[in-house]
């Protein structure tokens, strides 16, 4: 059973293009160029890669390149002129021709169209910026490539095994280099960031997670390989562990992200130890100084939540920043919730005006924008998308479940809210009175709502009335049979 495990783990790591393929301006210039010359013969539903080789070959019998590729352009028999001549050819040279696709897809001068390919727009790019830009430029396309929408890497067989992985696998290496403070072997590099721990939520978790282990490695890569086989339990009956197989080893199918990082400037690579460049330590010194003041203005934010009555001004400085901010402020004080729900119960019933209309009461913006986090910005009544509001997020409104106003008295507080979209939001208070109990019984069956998030009320904030437990079979959203049971509960 431990070597089906050795050798799936290494069928799972990312297989990039080979390393044989490697990267130098002349030959990614050249690459655009070839691309860019038949972009406007391909049809927006893409071609084929037999088909974009057909295209090439017609324009190359015609026209020069001004960044020519001697390996690039020997794929190509120019003397052939019938389309079943070509056809013939590619069937030998296909492979080779392939991997030069390979690479320019990871790279983002290809991108898919369904199972046909489509020229970008980046392939322009390429060919008229100088040559420190292009360095500059790749630079940036390198350390976005993200296992979630990278062209190449979710064509690969192992996609759905990282279908919902949000994952830079050259941020992670940079970061792991950075805090290591050591050069590192590719096969640390590659059994980390080449199979990603998926079990894992964040990049940050993963880095984490790899120097808790790369800690007690020894230096060199072969006693690695040991070490990590034993640890694996890739032990054979003899205690031996076990053999890589021809190009199994997870730092020869990983190893083109290395090659691109070094021609970028990232890393520099010796024989198989790989360190970080001055350029590399001065970008990471900076983001973690940045990271720092963050975590200084995190701690700020959560002093003056336990400071504060009020926390209007926090929501909006919450609302007004970026989600992962918000998401690390939440991260770094698992109690922030629950102290801005706590102050909300304390809050709710504030009186915000008053006319001869009734009085309206005052809504914590904070534990609003909280709801809406924690439901992903998504409504939990159908789980559509809306629109884009101006701070960038799906549009999405809370609703209290027993109304905040002077009728009801509901609670203002995270368990007696609701996160819908306008429509949704909207059948719950014009539609026709059989409807909403409908939908009330849809999030009950979807445990939207539950009995259990009343009986918080009560245990954290003693808010649920007698009259509440009534509301809420008038609505019905409990049953006879819950009702007694929530009466007992607030009685007891």
């Amino acid at each position: 059973m431990s070597r089906e495990k050795f050798d799936n783990f290494h069928e799972e790591v990312l297989n990039l293009p080979r390393e044989s393929f490697n990267i130098n301006e002349v030959k990614i210039r050249g690459l655009a160029e070839y691309l860019f010359a038949i972009k406007e013969s391909i049809p927006p539903g893409g071609l084929s890669f037999p088909k974009i080789y057909n295209a090439l070959h017609l324009y190359l019998r015609d026209s020069d390149i001004v960044n020519p590729n001697p390996s690039f352009e020997s794929l190509f028999n120019l003397n052939l002129s019938e389309l079943r001549s070509i056809e013939t050819h590619y069937d030998t040279i296909g492979r080779s021709f392939r991997q030069w696709m390979a690479v320019a897809l990871f790279l983002g001068l290809i991108r898919n169209a369904g199972s046909k390919k489509i020229i970008s727009e980046f392939t322009k790019e390429i060919n008229n910026i100088s040559s420190n830009d292009l360095i500059t430029r790749i630079r940036d396309y390198v350390l976005e490539i993200n296992t979630l929408d990278n062209d190449f890497l979710i064509n690969l067989k192992t996609k759905d095994f990282y279908k919902d992985l949000d994952f830079k696998p050259a941020i992670a290496i940079l970061n792991y280099l950075y805090k290591s403070q050591r050069e590192c072997t590719k096969f640390e590099l590659s059994i980390f960031f080449g199979h990603p721990d998926t079990s894992l939520n964040s990049e940050d978790e993963i880095v984490d997670a790899a120097l808790e282990i790369g800690r007690k490695f020894p230096m060199a890569q072969k006693e690695q390989e040991q070490h990590y086989f034993t640890l694996r339990g890739w032990i054979d009956e003899s205690g031996n562990t076990y053999q890589y197989k021809s190009s199994q080893q997870s730092y020869f199918k990983f190893n083109y992200i290395f090659v691109v990082m070094e021609f970028v400037g990232l890393i520099i690579i010796d024989h198989n130890q790989i360190s970080l460049t001055d350029y590399s330590k001065s970008l990471l010194s900076k983001k973690q100084e940045k990271r720092s003041i963050k975590v200084k203005k995190m701690a700020g934010l959560i002093d003056e939540i336990d400071a504060k009555d009020s926390n209007e001004d926090i929501a909006i400085e919450l609302i007004n920043n970026n989600p992962e901010y918000i998401s690390e402020l939440f991260q770094r004080n698992p109690h922030f919730i629950e102290k801005s729900n706590l102050k909300a119960s304390h809050q709710s019933g504030s009186v915000q005006s008053q006319s001869t209309s009734g009085i309206k009461f005052k809504r914590n913006k904070l534990i609003v924008e909280i709801s809406k986090m924690q439901a992903s910005y998504m409504c939990q009544g159908c789980n559509s998308p809306t629109f884009i509001n101006n701070n960038n997020k799906n549009h999405v409104e809370s609703h209290h479940i027993i109304e905040y106003n002077k009728t009801e008295e509901g609670p203002d507080v995270l368990q007696n809210l609701l996160v819908l979209c306008p429509n949704c939001h909207s059948k719950i208070h014009f539609s026709n009175p059989n409807i909403t109990p409908l939908f009330y019984k849809e999030l009950r069956e979807k445990n939207t709502i539950t009995l259990d998030q009343f009986k918080e009320i009560h245990t954290k904030f003693s808010m649920l009335k007698i009259k509440h437990i009534q509301i809420l079979i008038d609505k019905e959203i409990i049953n006879n049979i819950e009702k007694i049971e929530l009466l007992d509960f607030i009685n007891n």
